[in-house]
């Protein structure tokens, strides 16, 4: 199609990152009823391990049920072992319990397998949950070490802020940002660099915080009768 706008497909990448972020908090609503089923499930499975229930009772229970609902997944015998590991940690730690019904299984799955730590756990659920990182951003932040990061932030506001803020106003601020993602050569250009943020757009806004908005590209600005393009 003629006469475009010059901004048209900037503005059509924006859409449909929209979209993509609509259907991603759509699927998570629909996901939490399963995800409270998985969190049932490890509390029978963490019950019935009191009484003796071994691992190869686990296995059957696992091919048991995988006989009866043919083609649903996650009945696996290592996913039914994740569900009772992590209802156990949620339940000496219940303040993981909003986040983990909110956010895929996946996603707590990872936090729970590659992190021990609480205060990380806590950290990156809670990061999940607010910016909505796809599983691939996820591990992304993890092998980043987003936490240390936003920890290792030199600022007043151990002084200034409450404790159990600190962290959200750390990550707003942080002074490292993981733009691996881009896939630059080292020596690159400023256009190589803007094609590559605006076609990474949601990733790379996701680095800055929640207060960012992309808006288009080579704005046109008059400075001294002068045009010049940011």
């Amino acid at each position: 199609m003629e006469n475009l706008p010059v901004n048209y497909h900037e503005t059509l990448l924006l859409l449909k990152e929209r979209i993509k972020l609509a259907q991603y908090k759509s699927l998570s609503l629909v996901n939490t009823e399963m995800i409270l089923m998985y969190l049932d499930f490890g509390k029978v499975l963490s019950e019935r391990s009191k009484l003796g229930w071994g691992e190869s009772i686990v296995d059957n229970l696992s091919k048991d049920l995988q006989i009866e609902y043919s083609g649903v997944k996650g009945f696996s015998s290592r996913n039914l072992r994740r569900m009772k590991l992590i209802y156990e940690e949620i339940e000496r730690n219940s303040i993981w319990t909003q986040a983990v019904a909110k956010i895929p299984w996946g996603h707590t799955n990872i936090i729970f397998s590659k992190l021990k730590d609480s205060e990380r756990r806590s950290f990156y659920l809670q990061k999940c949950l607010e910016r909505g990182w796809s599983r691939a951003v996820l591990e992304e932040e993890i092998r980043f070490d987003s936490f240390a990061k936003a920890n290792d932030f030199q600022s007043n506001f151990s002084s200034t802020i409450a404790e159990n803020k600190l962290i959200d106003y750390r990550l707003e601020f942080k002074d490292e940002y993981n733009l691996s993602f881009l896939n630059l050569e080292d020596i690159h250009t400023e256009r190589e660099l803007e094609n590559a943020i605006v076609n990474n757009i949601t990733r790379t806004l996701g680095q800055f915080g929640n207060d960012f908005a992309f808006m288009g590209k080579q704005f046109r600005l008059e400075l001294d009768e002068k045009g010049i393009f940011y």
